[in-house]
């Protein structure tokens, strides 16, 4: 028995605990103000004044501007290569001047480069002229000189390189052991790209899912280097007699005749991987780089939340719930969970409708909801654009314009997210359409095929496009060797959480269960960002992306300090900077952060920013080129 006393005792008690519930409810959501988009700015920079690689229009190194950066790549515009070394060129301001032909190499000579990049396919190309190839290598080490390194991002044919003794001596090659070999693996060594060393390797008895991981091409000329060569990344061959500098080279350097030649074995520098391994290069060949950065680490979400009860037969067979009640009982838990154990930030591309021939309508309610639990978290709100059952993307514009105004709620996205950008929808998005009004500020979107646009760029004078780095249902060694590449290079990533499929499963493989149990197991183990840079949201990381692409800037050394001088009044910005072993002692005009041995992460908050550093023992004697 309980007695009268103790009865009204337990009774306070539960009324107080329900009060404290229900008065933090009411202060929070009063507090909420969740028709604010925190991340949206009136004011940003445009492509009017972006940045270019090819300047004031020179076509050759005596045209550059003293103290003006460049480089100079002899091959075709017309290849991969070509646009990954823009690519890089643009994000590190370095003026890109361009040979294809082999009188470029007889019109005197070149001086004051930071690098000269050769296609090798140039080499067999110019070899059967009139005038041979071998005749070329003393002109290319005589325009590098002393300090400036050549990089041979890809490799001529086995037979050229076996006929070219001169070649060989070059690239540091004693002998071609195998003209193609079976590797196990791959191995990334420590130092090259940010991140420490990598195996590309399975283990001996792989899953099936490990199995899929493994997407390198593990075939590859087998070249014997000799001593004074260093390298950077090799094949892997299970031999205990083959020792680690007997294995197959894939990125190596040679001195040669006081020249620093860089090669490349492979293709990886017709993806974007290129732009890594470029920095990386840079680095190595010098006492230390300096280089711009995004510092934005991202979580993209398509299609959620999912605003419409549409599909319903499929979803109430599947998972015995409507849209509406799949996403608050089962989606949006899960996706909280995986955000707070992997402290993740969400950019939420919502979806009103996606089948226009469907009858349901958009529910209102859940938009705010929604809104809502993003702001709670700290996560942005962004558009999909993924439609069906209309004609054209303006109607599907029109038709999510006319919810968004009914709804009143304020919200000012800008963001969208769509599947490959076509012209004619960027335009809309640009200029606008007539009568609808909630898609004037847009000025990101976020898209998984850039088609033959870089990863990140003005794709108008006024709206960028920012590139997924990864979907999170997928993971393969080549993708984190691109990422670990990305990283070094922009200090960015943007991972997809594409909920599309779950929506409309075709499979047990799209149905929930099995999609979240593979993105939270990719994220957990592959996609954890530990590498110092900032989580954002997109329209954050996109401010940023305009610094990147509009500043310039220059820098140089006298002693223990660096110099950073940023063209870009008024803005802040970040920085990579890599020295061999240095360690920052202090930074003024700016703050730094570690990020591992020899590599900070500079935030600038001034025009000028002064690095002093302690010279780590590794550096090398350098001078500035010319």
């Amino acid at each position: 028995m309980i007695s009268k006393k103790n009865y009204t005792a337990i009774a306070m008690m539960m009324l107080v605990i329900l009060f404290m519930f229900q008065f933090s409810q009411i202060i929070r959501d009063t507090g909420n103000e969740y028709g604010t988009n925190e991340y949206w700015r009136s004011e940003l920079m445009n492509g009017e004044n972006a940045w270019s690689a090819r300047g004031d229009g020179y076509t050759h190194a005596g045209d550059i501007p003293e103290g003006v950066s460049y480089v100079v790549f002899f091959g075709r515009q017309d290849t991969a290569l070509y646009n990954m070394i823009m690519q890089w060129c643009v994000y590190t301001k370095h003026i890109l001047i361009v040979g294809d032909t082999q009188e470029v190499f007889e019109d005197g000579v070149v001086t004051g480069p930071d690098m000269i990049l050769i296609d090798g396919e140039l080499l067999e190309e110019s070899a059967a002229g009139d005038t041979a190839a071998v005749d070329y290598y003393d002109e290319i080490t005589g325009m590098a000189g002393e300090d400036v390194p050549v990089v041979f991002c890809t490799m001529p044919s086995n037979e050229f390189i076996k006929s070219d003794p001169v070649f060989m001596e070059m690239a540091g090659i004693t002998e071609i052991k195998q003209d193609e070999v079976l590797c196990s693996g791959i191995r990334l060594l420590d130092g090259f790209l940010l991140g420490g060393e990598a195996y590309y390797k399975l283990p001996e008895d792989p899953s099936e899912e490990e199995l899929e991981y493994q997407d390198m091409d593990l075939e590859m000329p087998w070249y014997y280097t000799g001593k004074g060569t260093t390298a950077y990344m090799t094949g892997i061959i299970d031999d205990e007699e083959v020792y680690f500098e007997k294995q197959p080279k894939i990125i190596w350097k040679n001195n040669y005749n006081g020249t620093q030649v860089f090669l490349i074995n492979g293709d990886y520098m017709n993806t974007v991987a290129a732009i890594g391994f470029l920095d990386a290069i840079w680095y190595e060949a010098g006492d230390y780089v300096i280089y711009p950065v995004i510092n934005g680490m991202n979580y993209s979400i398509a299609d959620f939340p999912m605003l419409s009860n549409e599909n319903n037969d499929v979803m109430q067979n599947v998972y015995s719930r409507s849209i509406l009640d799949f996403e608050r009982d089962i989606a949006w838990p899960g996706l909280l969970s995986l955000a707070k154990k992997n402290n993740i930030t969400y950019t939420c591309f919502i979806e009103p409708k996606y089948n226009y021939k469907d009858s349901t309508a958009a529910d209102g309610d859940s938009l705010i909801f929604y809104l809502r639990q993003l702001k709670e978290i700290g996560a942005e709100a962004g558009r999909s654009f993924r439609y069906r059952g209309l004609l054209t993307v303006t109607g599907k514009l029109a038709q999510d314009d006319m919810f968004y105004r009914s709804m009143n709620v304020g919200y000012t996205f800008s963001a969208g997210f769509i599947d490959r950008p076509s012209d004619d929808f960027m335009e809309m998005l640009d200029y606008g359409i007539s009568g609808v009004n909630t898609v004037d500020n847009i000025h990101c979107v976020v898209t998984p095929d850039c088609g033959d646009n870089p990863l990140i760029s003005y794709y108008s004078d006024n709206i960028t496009m920012l590139g997924v780095t990864a979907n999170a249902l997928e993971y393969s060694f080549s993708k984190n060797l691109e990422l670990r590449s990305i990283a070094t290079a922009l200090g960015y990533s943007n991972i997809l959480i594409d909920l599309h499929k779950v929506y409309h499963p075709l499979n047990t493989e799209d149905e929930w269960q099995i999609f979240f149990e593979k993105i939270a197991g990719n994220v957990s183990t592959f996609y954890t960002d530990d590498t110092g840079f900032a989580r954002t949201t997109v329209s954050d990381s996109d401010y940023k992306a305009r610094i990147l692409l509009n500043l310039d800037y220059s820098d140089y050394s006298d002693g223990n300090y660096v110099w950073l001088t940023i063209t870009q009044p008024g803005t802040e910005s970040y920085f990579i900077y890599r020295g061999h072993g240095d360690e920052i002692i202090s930074v003024e005009g700016g703050e730094y952060t570690y990020l591992e041995d020899g590599a900070y992460l500079i935030h600038a908050t001034s025009n000028v920013v002064r690095i002093e550093t302690n010279p780590g023992a590794d550096r090398y004697t350098y001078k500035i080129p010319f």
